[in-house]
């Protein structure tokens, strides 16, 4: 296998010199004279300084164009973004984002242990859209917006699922009850039945739903504000959608779901930061300081990521300022059967007499995500707008799964589920816990949460990038998410969110001992 030295030194180089930068291959890959000189040949193009080629766009090319010319042949291990990016003086985003096109490509592949890999196999196919790939794409306002701020998004395609956070204890899944419901809906299907939908959902299902809100979370609401969705995040876009017009203010919990963040700012919004305490979102008490508020967001079951419970008070401070603004309230209970086993809270949808509160859901987390059935309840004076949206995007989710999920809940089946979840959360967590013991407590600290939840948070002390970390522990098969990518302001603090509910505790010993060795390892 051909690899870089990773000893190796060169002087700073300004990367728009994109020669430099075929010389820099050349030394660190023993590239050989002439395939050079083409190389060096093909970029003339990009140091034309009247073209407007994104800087990342440049590096991409011309690792392509190596890599399609035999240059970099397969099995050809790439260095570290990290690395590459300190040698090229550029930041390791813009590595990450070359690396992410090659790897869409289907030229890149990342191994446990291997790093980052030339794979290829169909070289004709590729040279077809080298024409096509030469243009920048334009796009729209909106479309650049998502664009840049992919970034933001945790990966979702990761291979691993040992500490991930975000999943529940997935071999619990009561698959054979799911198969009697799948049978049984496949069994009794008439053909008619196989037609289109409505957007909202099938009513069953809507009604299922309704009911079992109202017992468990004291929610009254109409079936008919209940919208089955894929999941939390689709519910965001839609609604922030329905109402978000370029630079409109929302208010989010800092820090947050990078996801709830990055969706909000794609869609153009002025974002805003609730400070946390312990009680949860501290409310500004002045609504004259806000112009164009339109949403405020919350987590209030449990905060993420710290764990937090919303207080009461801090409940009706929220629906306060709500009203003295004008702005909507979005309720993110992504883990409530989780956070809040005895169903005794009660919700900002509950307490808002204005009914100006969306409420957001999902099975995805108590389930398995590759469900993908979430809901929300809309308020009523936005469900016919509501509705015309939906019908112009993904017009409903399969209704098969939708019938399924109604019967599993029907069937008692979902309760049982709930009960079997909440008891094998507690039990890995502990174990969690343990197996991080020998953590250097100065420079490592395991939030303590006050509720229940399916994620744990570790602070790292200064010094300590859970960049870097995270990086080094994705090479070992264990997955966790960037404490710091949760902050959107310039205060962030370090630390990796990681899930402890989706290994069994006898596959965790293996993984907790790696955990703990790369962390105290990481003290400088």
């Amino acid at each position: 296998m051909i690899a870089f030295d990773k000893d190796f030194k060169i002087s700073k180089i300004d990367v728009f010199n994109t020669v430099q930068l075929a010389v820099f291959l050349h030394t660190n890959m023993n590239v050989s004279e002439n395939i050079i000189q083409q190389i060096i040949e093909e970029s003339e193009e990009f140091r034309n300084p009247n073209q407007s080629i994104p800087l990342y766009r440049k590096v991409y090319q011309i690792i392509r164009k190596t890599i399609l010319n035999g240059e970099l042949p397969n099995n050809c291990q790439l260095p570290a973004t990290r690395i590459l990016a300190k040698k090229l003086n550029l930041s390791r985003s813009t590595l990450v984002r070359v690396y992410d096109l090659l790897r869409l490509e289907g030229l890149l592949s990342s191994k446990l242990g291997s790093g980052h890999i030339i794979s290829f196999r169909n070289i004709a196919q590729m040279e077809n859209t080298e024409e096509d790939l030469k243009e920048e794409p334009i796009l729209s306002s909106l479309g650049k917006s998502f664009s840049e701020n992919t970034k933001l998004v945790n990966s979702i395609d990761d291979k691993f699922i040992a500490f991930r956070p975000g999943l529940p204890p997935l071999d619990v899944f009561p698959v054979t009850q799911w198969r009697k419901q799948a049978n049984k809906y496949w069994q009794f299907i008439k053909s008619s039945e196989l037609s289109y939908y409505a957007e909202m959902g099938v009513e069953p299902l809507r009604k299922t739903i309704s009911s079992y809100l109202s017992l468990s979370r004291k929610i009254n609401c109409d079936p008919n504000q209940i919208f089955i969705v894929g999941g939390s995040l689709q519910s965001l876009f839609l609604i922030g959608s329905l109402l978000l017009d370029k630079q409109d203010q929302v208010l989010l919990e800092n820090p947050t779901f990078p996801n709830v963040h990055s969706v909000f700012t794609g869609l153009q919004a002025k974002i805003l930061a609730f400070k946390i305490d312990q009680q949860g979102a501290k409310i500004p008490q002045k609504s004259k300081n806000f112009n164009n508020l339109k949403l405020l967001h919350f987590t209030p079951s449990c905060h993420y990521p710290l764990g937090v419970k919303m207080s009461l008070n801090r409940k009706h401070e929220a629906i306060k300022l709500a009203n003295d603004t004008g702005a909507y309230i979005i309720e993110n209970d992504y883990e409530n059967e989780i956070n809040n086993p005895n169903f005794t809270d009660q919700t900002i949808y509950g307490l808002d007499k204005s009914k100006k509160t969306f409420y957001l859901s999902t099975f995805n987390r108590i389930l398995h995500p590759s469900i993908r059935v979430g809901y929300m309840i809309v308020p009523k004076n936005l469900v016919k707008a509501m509705k015309a949206l939906m019908r112009h995007s993904h017009l409903f989710v399969s209704p098969s799964i939708q019938f399924m999920l109604n019967g599993f809940i029907q069937d008692n089946y979902l309760n049982k589920h709930l009960n079997q979840v909440q008891k094998t959360n507690i039990q890995r967590k502990e174990k969690f816990k343990k197996g991080l013991k020998s953590l250097n407590s100065s420079q490592f600290k395991m939030m303590e949460f006050k509720v229940p939840s399916l994620h744990t948070t570790i602070n790292f002390s200064k010094g300590i990038s859970d960049s870097d970390i995270i990086l080094k522990l994705n090479q070992k098969g264990i997955i966790g998410h960037a404490l710091s990518k949760c902050y959107f302001t310039n205060t962030k603090r370090q630390g990796v969110i990681f899930g402890h509910a989706s290994l069994r505790t006898q596959q965790m010993t293996n993984k907790l001992d790696i955990l703990s060795e790369t962390l105290n390892s990481a003290i400088k």
